[in-house]
């Protein structure tokens, strides 16, 4: 029993390190697509931030919408 358990623990170990490995690996070629995207949209379309966080509105208001509708709704 004690060959099974230390079997199990090292399974998650090892899957949870495979799990950190593929985060940092997801967090990192985020930011770089992030900044190359910028670079692309300042040079090619002449866009600066705010005009870029105009672009952006209407895909995030939803969201900011759900959680200040959810925060009134659990005040009340």
């Amino acid at each position: 029993m004690i060959k099974q358990t230390r079997k199990t623990l090292l399974k998650l170990l090892r899957d949870f390190r495979l799990f950190l490995a593929a985060t940092f690996i997801f967090g990192f070629s985020q930011s770089i697509v992030d900044s190359t995207f910028n670079n692309f949209l300042s040079e090619t379309f002449f866009i600066n931030n705010l005009q870029r966080g105009l672009l952006e509105l209407p895909r995030e208001l939803p969201g900011l919408l759900t959680i200040i509708v959810s925060a009134i709704s659990y005040l009340c």
